[in-house]
């Protein structure tokens, strides 16, 4: 059975308006998702000037392979003083200029995949069924918390450096997980 993700001109028109309504509220869901986390990295009331921010970049694999798409967020820890600085991940890497980079300093690092919702839409009955049941087209954080809302992940940016910081992540936890 083919899994599409999306609008297929085989399905009726109702299933069709079904389907586009739904995609409409992913999309919106999504985008929603991305605007927050861009907007994390922004200075806020802060003066020009004032922070010390640096470029990052690296690479995010889960279970040995790539992300595929999700956001990373540094948090400023201990004594380590400034704004959150997002960015995204796609196909495993990420890259955050410094004009949006994290301050210099030990940050916590929280890595989220951005599942999207998945519908078998080749049988429009079984289609109609799945979207009377919303939680079981978007499927669970796929990324435990230990490295999102719980993350022990450390890093440390230094200026003047060249900022890779690269995260194998296991969803079962082992030894020496992490970067």
């Amino acid at each position: 059975m083919h899994k599409n993700r999306c609008f297929t001109p085989a399905l009726t028109a109702t299933v069709q308006d079904l389907l586009i309504t739904h995609c409409n509220h992913s999309l919106m869901r999504f985008a929603g998702f991305v605007l927050v986390a861009s907007l994390v990295g922004l200075p806020g009331c802060s003066r020009a000037g004032e922070l010390d921010r640096v470029a990052v970049h690296g690479q995010v694999v889960v279970d040995g392979q790539p992300l595929e798409a999700g956001t990373i967020v540094f948090v400023p820890v201990g004594d380590t003083k400034g704004p959150k600085s997002a960015g995204e991940i796609r196909e495993g890497r990420y890259s955050i200029p410094r004009e949006r980079g994290p301050v210099v300093g030990n940050l916590r690092v929280e890595i989220r995949a951005a599942p999207m919702p998945s519908a078998d839409i080749s049988e429009p009955e079984e289609f109609v069924r799945q979207l009377n049941q919303p939680s079981s087209l978007w499927p669970p954080e796929p990324i435990p918390a230990r490295y999102n809302d719980d993350s022990g992940l450390r890093v440390t940016t230094t200026a003047g450096k060249n900022n890779r910081f690269d995260f194998r992540l296991q969803r079962s936890p082992t030894k020496g997980d992490g970067s």
